[in-house]
């Protein structure tokens, strides 16, 4: 994936970045405490040497439990 490529080559050269409309995808199913059905794990990229941070979007429409920016912190 794009994203994943971009945080390993911006390790040396930057210590911030802000991604517009990051890409989200399923990445497993877990198991589920409350439901006999697995539960969807959907997110988006990480990275070792980066901190994620994500404000969920207060808008009520489709798409809205997507954020629409996400920022990454170099550790």
């Amino acid at each position: 994936m794009l994203l994943e490529s971009i945080l390993a080559s911006s390790v040396d050269d930057f210590d911030i970045i802000f991604i517009q409309e990051p890409p989200w995808r399923l990445v497993r199913s877990a198991l589920s405490g409350t439901s006999p059905e697995d539960e969807p794990v959907i997110r988006t990229a990480i990275h070792l040497d980066w901190a994620l941070i994500i404000r969920k979007s207060d808008f009520r429409h489709e798409g809205a439990d997507n954020p629409q920016v996400t920022m990454y912190v170099h550790k």
